[in-house]
Formats: C-alpha cells, structure tokens, sequence
C-alpha cells in the first residue's frame, strides 16, 4: 500500500477504513501525489483549493497552499473531508464517494429531487 504510513495515521485520527480511503486516493489521483485535475484539484485526494480552505477553516487551522503536495498534509485534508461526509450522510458510503468526487451541493440538489433515497446507514469503521 503507497503512503501507508501517512492513510493509517489519518484513518486513525478520522476514525476511517484504510481501504475505502486508498479507493478514493486510487480513483482520485492513482497515487500520483502531484496531481492535478483539469478542474483544480491537487494531489492525492485531489482537493480542491476552496475546499482545502473550507477544511482548514473547520479544522480551526490556516490552510497552507504551499504543503498541498505533500501526501501527509493532502491526505490529512481529504480523509477530514470524507469523515465529514460520511457523518452527513449517515455513514452511507456511496453518498460520501459521491459527494467527495461531485461536491455535497450536487448530492444534496439529486437528493432534494429525489433522484437517490438515502439507504440504512453503513458504518465506516
């Protein structure tokens, strides 16, 4: 497993399964930790610089653009968000994924059109 070490301590400190946050690393980036989407995510977990920001913001830290490279730092940012998700999503894996790929507006707006119901929570542990 690429950047062991760096997945463990974050899924630790998030409470997260190790696997599902190498799935979101592998489909996000292919555990290429400079990254960069046409959109604008960066790094492993492809964050997103306003999104980087937001995190920080919650965390009650300063985000710092320049460490966005680095896998601890980009790893730490997207397993806080994806954390995040699953407790607004009631642990419901496929919501997080989604809304950590499209953005939680995008699944909150297919969710208020009821185009996908949420299921019986799946606990993320």
């Amino acid at each position: 497993m690429e950047y062991e070490a760096e997945v463990r301590r974050a899924c630790e400190k998030y409470d997260l399964d190790p696997c599902l946050v190498c799935a979101v690393i592998r489909t996000e980036s292919f555990f290429t930790p400079d990254a960069v989407s046409g959109a604008g995510a960066q790094g492993l977990m492809q964050i997103m610089p306003e999104t980087g920001e937001w995190i920080a913001w919650r965390q009650g830290k300063e985000y710092d653009e320049s460490r966005i490279f680095e896998p601890d730092y980009n790893i730490d940012l997207g397993c806080w968000l994806l954390s995040f998700l699953l407790e607004k999503y009631n642990g419901d894996v496929e919501l997080a994924a989604a809304a950590y790929n499209a953005g939680h507006s995008a699944v909150n707006r297919w969710l208020d059109l009821s185009l996908i119901h949420i299921s019986e929570p799946t606990r993320h542990a």
